[in-house]
C-alpha cells in the first residue's frame, strides 16, 4: 500500500523503500493481549509487554474485520482480495485438498519483487495458502526464502502433523523438507529463523528492502508451551463446552459425572433455579463449572441441555435437548421422563442464542453459587442491566411455527398446470 501511494501520487520513489515485517498471530482473540484486556476487563490474566509496547508506540488499528478461519485470512492478506473472492474454507488443512489462493492470482511477494525498487521476500512460519502441488509452495508464489509448515496446524513441540492416516513432520525449507530441523517449540523456532534472515539480509543485501511475512503458529491449537516454561494450566474450552438449565441438581451420579468432565477440561455453565448440591470452583475438582440461579417474577420449569459437539457455544452444530426432568434421583430413578433433541433450526437457534444467552447474562435476578455453598448477587459491570424475564416478556417468539404452517399449507395445494 505504501508503494502504491507513492506511485499514484507521482512522488519520487526513494532509493530504498522501508523494510516491511508483517507478523500474523494465529487464532489470537481480540482481548488476548495485555493492552486490550486492561481496557475491557478487571481480571488481567495476560502479560504481553512486547506487544503492548509496540501498540503504545505505534499506530493501533482496532476497528477492523478478520475472517473466522485461518486459510481465508492469510490468503486474503497475500492476494489483496476479500475471502469471498479467494477461499472461504479450511479444506486445504489436508495437503492433497484444494484451497487457498488460486495459482492464477498474483500474491503480494510477487508484486513486491517486481516493484521499481524490488524487495527481497521471505516467509517464516505457517503457510496454509495451498500445498497440493509444487506450484503451490511459497517458494513458487513469490517468496525468495521460506521456512515453516504448509498445513493449517501441527504439534508446536516437534512439528508433527496427521494427514490421510499418516503421521509426519510438516516442516519445509524452500523447495523441500527441512530434515532434522524440527524439535524446537514453534514460536522459538520461527523467531530464531526470522532473526537470522534479518541478519543475513543486512550483511548480503544492505541496499535492498526486505519484506518478511512472519506467520506465527501461536496461539493455534494444540495448547502447548515449551517444557522449560512455567505456565498456568488453562482448560481448552474451544472444543468442549456444555450448558444446562433446570430447577434442581441433586443426583449424586450426575454430579460426579460433571466433576469428572470439569477435571477433563470441559467448561460447564449451569442455570439451576432451586436446590443445587454441586459445588463449583473447587480447585482440582470443579474449576471449570459455573452455577447461577435466577429467581424473579416467574417460576420457570424449562430443562435444557446444550453440548458443544466439537465447537464453542453457541454453534449451529451443537447438540440441544429439552427435557421434562430435573437432575434428581426421584426423576432419574422413579419416574418416566423424556429428553428429546431439538432438530428444528429456528428453535435450535432460539434456545442457544436467546434463551440460554439471556439466562447467562442476567444481572438483575441472577445469583452466583460459590464453592462454599453460599450465593452472591450478580452485579452488572456497567450501567446496563439485563433481565432475562423482562427480555422474554418484550421479545415473544413463535419459534418454528411460521415455517411449519407454510409447509402444511403447501402440502394441501394442488399444482396448477401451466397454460399452453
Amino acid at each position: 500500500m505504501l508503494f502504491c501511494a507513492l506511485a499514484a501520487g507521482g512522488a519520487t520513489v526513494p532509493k530504498k523503500p522501508p523494510n516491511i515485517i508483517f507478523m500474523l498471530a494465529d487464532d489470537l482473540g481480540y482481548n488476548n493481549v495485555g493492552i486490550q484486556q486492561r481496557q475491557h476487563s478487571k481480571n488481567i490474566e495476560l502479560v504481553t509487554p512486547t506487544i503492548d509496547e509496540l501498540a503504545s508506540s505505534g499506530m493501533r488499528l482496532d476497528r477492523m474485520y478478520s475472517y473466522k478461519y485461518c486459510s481465508p485470512s492469510r490468503s486474503s492478506f497475500l492476494s489483496g482480495r476479500l475471502p469471498i473472492h479467494v477461499t472461504q474454507n479450511n479444506k486445504n488443512n489436508d495437503v492433497i485438498n484444494p484451497g487457498g489462493a488460486d495459482l492464477r492470482m498474483k500474491l503480494l511477494p510477487e508484486i513486491l519483487k517486481h516493484a521499481p525498487s524490488p524487495y527481497y521476500t521471505s516467509l517464516v512460519g505457517k503457510w496454509h495458502v495451498g500445498a497440493r502441488s509444487k506450484a503451490n509452495l511459497p517458494i513458487n508464489r513469490g517468496f525468495d526464502r521460506h521456512f515453516g509448515f504448509l498445513k493449517g496446524g501441527e504439534d508446536h513441540l516437534n512439528q508433527t502433523s496427521y494427514d490421510e492416516k499418516l503421521l509426519f513432520v510438516d516442516l519445509w525449507r524452500d523447495h523441500g523438507p527441512a530434515y532434522g530441523e524440527n524439535g524446537t517449540f514453534s514460536t522459538l523456532l520461527y523467531a530464531k529463523e526470522a532473526q537470522q534472515i534479518i541478519q543475513d539480509h543486512a550483511a548480503e543485501r544492505p541496499e535492498m528492502p526486505l519484506f518478511m511475512f512472519l506467520s506465527w503458529h501461536a496461539t493455534h491449537t494444540p495448547l502447548e508451551a515449551p517444557p522449560s516454561w512455567s505456565v498456568k494450566s488453562v482448560p481448552n474450552d474451544t472444543k468442549w463446552r456444555s450448558r444446562a438449565k433446570m430447577n434442581a441438581l441433586v443426583d449424586p451420579d450426575i454430579i460426579d459425572g460433571l466433576y469428572r468432565a470439569s477435571q477433563a477440561g470441559v467448561t460447564i455453565e449451569l442455570v439451576v433455579r432451586g436446590v443445587c448440591c454441586l459445588r463449583p470452583g473447587i480447585s482440582g475438582l470443579s474449576d471449570n463449572i459455573q452455577v447461577r440461579s435466577i429467581v424473579g417474577r416467574f417460576l420457570e420449569h424449562s430443562r435444557i441441555c446444550c453440548f458443544g459437539n466439537g465447537e464453542t457455544l453457541p454453534s449451529r452444530t451443537a447438540k440441544v435437548f429439552i427435557s421434562s426432568a430435573d437432575w434428581m434421583p426421584r426423576n432419574i430413578n422413579r419416574r418416566v421422563e423424556t429428553l428429546i433433541p431439538i432438530l428444528n433450526e429456528t428453535v435450535h437457534k432460539q434456545i442457544l442464542d436467546e434463551i440460554m444467552v439471556a439466562n447467562l447474562r442476567d444481572t438483575v435476578n441472577a445469583w452466583t453459587l460459590r464453592s462454599d455453598g453460599s450465593y452472591e448477587h450478580v452485579q452488572a459491570e456497567n450501567k446496563e442491566s439485563i433481565s432475562a424475564h423482562q427480555y422474554f416478556m418484550e421479545n415473544p417468539s413463535l419459534s418454528g411455527r411460521g415455517r411449519a404452517i407454510r409447509k402444511s399449507k403447501n402440502k394441501g395445494k394442488a399444482k396448477r398446470k401451466p397454460k399452453a
